[in-house]
């Protein structure tokens, strides 16, 4: 029989990082369920984190804080091609970012919005990235053609759309079912960015090959009932290189801009 005194130690902890695209209990009760099943693949704790801002999950993104990350596209690039990130698998719907206005404006497409402000999520925000992308390919230079307003989060830009404090207000187009809970008045599309890859699952080099291969395998199951309490309308697919190429290009522009 063999005693507690010669037990193996437990395994050391690893962190799921999961960017604050939502409040941190809404993140909570997404994504326990997840970490919960997580480790009992890997048969060690894994602790749920986020961080309160884009701009410090940027920075744990930086410091390989986390062993594993759920992020949007930008982040996935960053994470992936400078921080020693392994591809995982990504959500196998496209993610779309819309532009939104009051139905009584008289804004219908990019061309309207010149001379106006327009409202964005926070500045590292993937639609915040793809607005301003849009926006460069149609000869339109953001923050002098088109003003700029970034808000904290969804809720307060919709919001600022709704009462006329700005032209429009750019979302995720995965949230508009969820429009009327912030407006008073109809809000309809006037502009749609061009599809991107969806947010996605990283996971850091110093975690084991055989670790890796069973996330990747739980990750892929996700969708069919494996985890509880984690959304069945979540399905994810391996991850091919060039599923990136278009945010390696958003951000190359985005830098070029910001360097002029």
């Amino acid at each position: 029989m063999v005693s507690a005194s010669q037990e193996p130690p437990p395994k050391p902890a690893y962190s799921l990082g999961v960017f604050p695209y939502l409040p941190a209990l809404t993140i909570d009760r997404l994504y326990g369920p997840l970490a919960e099943s997580f480790s009992l693949a890997l048969d060690r704790l894994i602790k749920l984190r986020t961080k309160s801002t884009f701009e410090n999950f940027a920075e744990a993104i930086e410091d390989q804080s986390y062993d594993i990350l759920f992020v949007h596209p930008f982040f996935f690039v960053d994470a992936v091609d400078h921080h020693g990130y392994l591809p995982l698998a990504r959500l196998d719907q496209p993610l779309n970012a819309v532009l939104v206005a009051a139905a009584d404006s008289d804004a219908f497409a990019l061309d309207d919005l010149v001379g106006e402000t327009i409202g964005l999520p926070p500045t590292l925000a993937a639609v915040s990235k793809l607005i301003k992308s849009a926006l460069i390919d149609e000869g339109l230079r953001p923050g002098l053609d088109v003003g700029i307003r970034h808000f904290r989060n969804k809720a307060s830009c919709l919001q600022a759309a709704d009462t006329g404090a700005v032209a429009a207000c750019g979302v995720p187009a995965f949230i508009l079912s969820e429009v009327d809970a912030f407006a008073h008045r109809p809000l309809r599309i006037i502009f749609e960015a061009q599809p991107v890859s969806h947010f996605a699952f990283a996971v850091h080099s110093r975690v084991s090959e055989e670790e890796r291969e069973q996330l990747k395998k739980l990750v892929l199951a996700l969708g069919d009932g494996t985890v509880e309490g984690f959304g069945s309308d979540k399905r994810f697919v391996p991850i091919a290189d060039e599923d990136y190429a278009n945010i390696r290009a958003k951000t190359r522009h985005l830098k070029t801009l910001a360097q002029r």
